[in-house]
C-alpha cells in the first residue's frame, strides 16, 4: 500500500488516497473523485509529466507521497452535505405566499 496525495487540477483541493500497486489509474481515480467531489471530467493522472492510460496498474510508476495531479472540477458538498438550517422555510422572505410580485 502506499499514500498518494491526489490533487485537483487547479488546486482547489487535496486529498491523501491509498492505494495497491496492483490498483490501475481508473481505479486510483474513483477512490479520489469520491474524495474530491469532483465531477465527470478528465481522469488522467499527471505522473512527473507523464501520462498514464486507464488500464495502467499504478505499481511501478509511483513511489510513497507522490503527487498526482487530477484533471477535474470540483463540486461543491451535496445539498444538505453541511446544512445547520432546519428544513423547510426557504422562500424568500417578505414575499408572502405570492412570490415575486
Amino acid at each position: 500500500m502506499v499514500r498518494i496525495k491526489v490533487t485537483s487540477g487547479r488546486g482547489q483541493a487535496a486529498v491523501t488516497v491509498e492505494a495497491a500497486e496492483t490498483d490501475t489509474v481508473a481505479s486510483l481515480r474513483d477512490k479520489a473523485k469520491a474524495q474530491l467531489h469532483c465531477t465527470a471530467a478528465e481522469s488522467i493522472l499527471l505522473l512527473h509529466g507523464a501520462q498514464l492510460a486507464e488500464s495502467d496498474a499504478i505499481g511501478s510508476a509511483i513511489t510513497q507521497d507522490d503527487e498526482l495531479v487530477f484533471l477535474c472540477e470540483i463540486q461543491p458538498p451535496p445539498a444538505g452535505a453541511f446544512a445547520t438550517a432546519p428544513a423547510g422555510g426557504r422562500g424568500m422572505p417578505g414575499r408572502g405566499r405570492g412570490g415575486m410580485q
